[in-house]
């Protein structure tokens, strides 16, 4: 019987949403981003269940990315939100920003070496300006 995977652990390279080989690549430019998920009502009905929004704030206050999901997000979310970002943003221009400010939550922290690894300076902040 095969163990289902644990949606807690950091899952990267191939089949996975965030692949260093390939973010590696990508030029890097001057952006402080910030990124978390939020809960809100879901827009589609607000009866329903809540839905979690990912979002990705550039420091000039426009949205690089986001994506909802149906469940509290885990690791995994998070590393699919940036790595979105940063090959498809909404300004069509893939990159991988200077920083990235994270709100400072345990479930964060294992991405915290991957993303130095990109040469991305990663700052853990209990509040986001964003």
């Amino acid at each position: 019987m095969k163990v289902l995977d644990d949606p807690h652990q950091l899952k990267l390279g191939k089949g996975a949403g965030f692949v260093k080989s390939k973010l590696r690549h990508l030029p890097q430019g001057d952006d402080v981003w910030e990124a978390d998920f939020m809960w809100s009502l879901n827009p589609l009905d607000p009866r329903a269940a809540t839905v979690w929004r990912g979002m990705i704030v550039h420091q000039d206050g426009w949205v690089v990315a986001e994506r909802i999901v149906d469940q509290p997000p885990t690791i995994n979310d998070m590393a699919d939100l940036l790595a979105h970002a940063m090959q498809l943003p909404y300004d069509e221009d893939a990159r991988r920003p200077r920083t990235i400010r994270l709100r400072a939550r345990r479930e964060w922290q294992e991405l915290h070496p991957h993303l130095t690894q990109l040469g991305i300076k990663v700052i853990a902040a209990p509040r986001l300006a964003k």
